[in-house]
C-alpha cells in the first residue's frame, strides 16, 4: 500500500505534458472539423500560445485513435486522461477571423509504433495505482519492445519492485541517457539517492524541468558537497597519518 501511495504522490505532483495540453486546452471555446480546428478566448494571452492550442487541437484526433489502438492491443480502456502524439502537420495554415484562431494541416505521425509505444509508457506510468497487474505489464512489455521507451519501463518497473531488488534491476538494465519522461527521472533520482550517489541523480535530473525535479536536483547537490568534503577530510588524514 506505502509503494502505491508514493507512487501516485510521484504521478500525481508531475507536471505530466498531457495534464499541461489538456489544461492550456481548457482555457479556450474549440471547433474542430476535419482538418481544421479554431480556439477562441476571453483572457489575454499571447498569440504563440494561441496558436500551441490550436495546433493541439488539430491533433487530437490523432490521440484518440491511438489510445484506441492501444486499448484495442492491451484489451482494456486507456483512460481519455493520457494522451500522446509525436509527429508533425503538414500544410499548415494558420489564420485570425472573429476572434478565433484558426488552424488547418495534415496530421501525421513520425513513427507509429513509436507512438503506441509513448502512449503506452505514459498510461503505465499513470494509470499504474489502478489498473491490474496483468494489465499493466502489458503496457510495460509493449514499452519495453522499444528504445524509445525502455528506460522509462524501467524505471517503473524498478521503483514497483519489492525494496531490496529496486537498484539491482535499475543498475542492471537502465541507460540512464534514454530516460525520457519527466516523471521517470524523478523515480530514478530517488532511488539513486538511497544508495547516496548523488552524482548519477544529479545527471539524472539536469533534464527534468518540475519544480520537484528542480528541488531534488538542489538537496543532491547539497549532499554531494556533503559528500565530497567528508572524503576530502578522510582522504586528507590518511595521507597526514592521523
Amino acid at each position: 500500500m506505502k509503494k502505491w501511495l508514493i507512487l501516485a504522490a510521484l504521478v500525481g505532483s508531475n507536471q505530466w505534458a498531457t495534464a499541461s495540453e489538456v489544461g492550456l486546452l481548457e482555457r479556450f471555446e474549440q471547433k474542430l472539423d476535419n482538418n481544421v480546428a479554431a480556439v477562441k478566448t476571453q483572457q489575454s494571452l499571447p498569440q504563440s500560445l494561441q496558436k500551441k492550442a490550436c495546433r493541439l487541437l488539430l491533433s487530437q484526433p490523432k490521440r484518440a485513435f491511438l489510445r484506441n489502438e492501444l486499448s484495442q492491443q492491451v484489451g482494456f480502456t486507456i483512460d481519455s486522461s493520457v494522451s500522446y502524439f509525436s509527429g508533425a502537420i503538414e500544410n499548415i495554415k494558420l489564420w485570425r477571423d472573429d476572434g478565433w484562431q484558426y488552424c488547418s494541416g495534415q496530421v501525421e505521425f513520425d513513427n507509429y509504433q513509436d507512438n503506441l509505444a509513448g502512449l503506452a509508457v505514459r498510461a503505465a506510468w499513470a494509470m499504474s495505482d489502478e489498473v491490474s497487474e496483468d494489465q499493466l505489464s502489458s503496457l510495460l512489455k509493449l514499452s519495453l519492445r522499444n528504445s524509445s521507451t525502455s528506460a522509462d519501463a524501467v524505471v517503473l518497473i524498478a521503483f514497483l519492485a519489492p525494496t531490496a531488488q529496486q537498484f539491482s534491476y535499475l543498475q542492471k538494465n537502465l541507460v540512464k541517457e534514454q530516460v525520457s519522461l519527466d516523471v521517470s527521472r524523478l523515480a530514478a533520482a530517488k532511488l539513486y539517492i538511497k544508495q547516496q550517489d548523488y552524482g548519477t541523480a544529479i545527471t539524472i535530473l539536469s533534464d527534468c524541468t518540475t519544480v520537484e525535479c528542480r528541488r531534488l536536483k538542489l538537496s543532491a547537490e547539497t549532499e554531494k558537497e556533503r559528500q565530497d568534503a567528508h572524503e576530502a577530510t578522510d582522504l586528507g588524514s590518511y595521507f597526514s597519518g592521523s
